[in-house]
């Protein structure tokens, strides 16, 4: 089975870690397959062509034999100064285990280091850091998982795809106008961010990756699987004054059944919005189950489900709207021989939102509605949560997510 484009929404698999030949169905007749093979020849290309690059704008640097070593002032918020004395080879998780080394870490917390706020996460070469500007540290509560989805977003690898999207994904450079619309992504899996980040994988037993490369999760009723994201260098390097809205495409599918499962989307806390919510109609199924936004943030959760006649879609939270027939029935991962159900969730700055599905055996399958509610400024991305009201046990009915893609429109 072959993969094709998604509508607007890049699918190319990363052959590293995403191997789902047979989770999307073609989109339309008229979108040729693209075997798979081929698609993995082509991003392997692009892959050694950035990894080309990346080596061409490294800072020479020295051996470790002929180095000295670099020195850091680590500031603790209880006022205590540390110097910190590493080889330029070393990483961020060596910086954390000195200055641990140096004061103490009670049980069930983590030691936060940041620089020029920003989060610094244990790969990190300690040779990408100013050492001329202080390392801040702070004694955090929580578990290490705790500490990596709050540190997600300062990932490498969303760094780069909001760096460089014509680059990875659209070569619009030649043009003599910049698109209205960049596409960005397959993004990292959030399997992959959090092992990066050093959680212990003992931590992570309610994530894994199907055969077909697809995440699963179980045992929880929601997983982060996208951080909020600051897309400012990203509306710099594509040249847009501004960016108007971003659609969220995400596939996801489950085999349980009469079971409420889909995306939430939560507003940054960093926003000052300029729609006020206060006032506007907001739908909720079941107060018991709640719909996944956390307290003191802006969002909505919408939801579906698999295998029901009808899906019976609803978008809970203000501005939303109870369960309603998308006309066809969204087939589960197993009666779709492993494939997912896309939907492709649109938030404008002027708050007007719109929610597509598409049926996961059937490209012609399409259902769309609209809500009002502001979730997008224009700078940072909702974070993204894959949700299920009632968790099921594993492995009997995990929910699955593909890789998310995103689309920019800007002007």
């Amino acid at each position: 089975m072959g993969v094709s484009e998604l509508s607007d929404c890049s699918v190319t698999p990363d052959v590293k870690r995403q191997k789902f030949e047979h989770v999307f169905s073609e989109r339309s007749p008229e979108v040729d397959a693209v075997e798979v093979n081929d698609t993995s020849e082509k991003y392997e290309e692009l892959q050694a062509a950035r990894e080309a690059e990346a080596e061409e704008e490294k800072p020479q640097t020295h051996s470790p034999e002929t180095d000295t070593p670099v020195k850091f002032c680590v500031l603790m918020v209880s006022g205590e100064v540390f110097d910190v004395e590493l080889s330029v080879t070393a990483k961020v998780a060596d910086m954390r285990n000195a200055v641990a080394g140096k004061h103490k870490i009670p049980p069930n917390c983590n030691l936060r280091l940041m620089q020029q706020a920003k989060v610094l996460i244990d790969s990190m070469l300690v040779s990408q850091l100013e050492t001329v500007s202080p390392v801040f540290a702070a004694i955090v509560q929580g578990s290490a998982l705790d500490a990596g989805l709050e540190a997600a977003a300062s990932h490498h690898g969303y760094e780069e795809l909001l760096s460089k999207p014509g680059k990875l994904v659209e070569d619009w450079k030649d043009q003599e106008t910049i698109p209205s619309v960049v596409r960005i992504g397959p993004m990292p899996s959030i399997l992959d961010v959090l092992t990066d980040l050093g959680v212990p994988k003992d931590q992570l037993e309610h994530l894994h990756v199907t055969p077909e490369g697809v995440l699963a999760f179980h045992g929880k009723q929601r997983q982060l699987v996208l951080p909020s994201l600051d897309t400012e260098q990203l509306r710099a390097t594509t040249g847009f004054d501004q960016l108007k809205r971003i659609t969220v495409c995400i596939g996801i599918n489950s085999d349980a059944f009469n079971n409420g499962l889909g995306v939430v989307l939560e507003a940054s806390s960093l926003v000052d919005f300029t729609i006020d919510e206060k006032g506007i109609p907001s739908y909720l199924y079941c107060g018991g189950i709640g719909y996944g936004i956390s307290n003191d943030h802006r969002g909505n959760c919408v939801k579906f489900h698999p295998g029901m006649g009808g899906g019976m879609l609803r978008v809970e939270g203000p501005g939303g709207f109870g369960n309603q027939s998308i006309g066809f029935t969204p087939e589960n991962w197993s009666d779709s021989k492993h494939r997912l159900n896309l939907l492709e969730i649109t938030v404008g700055t002027d708050g007007k939102n719109e929610v597509r599905i598409t049926n996961s055996t059937n490209p012609g399958q399409v259902w769309h509605k609209s809500w009002e509610h502001q979730i997008f400024s224009g700078r940072f991305m909702p974070a993204i949560f894959a949700w299920i009201d009632i968790p099921c046990d594993f492995p009997r009915r995990p929910v699955f997510v593909g890789p998310i893609s995103i689309r920019v429109h800007g002007e």
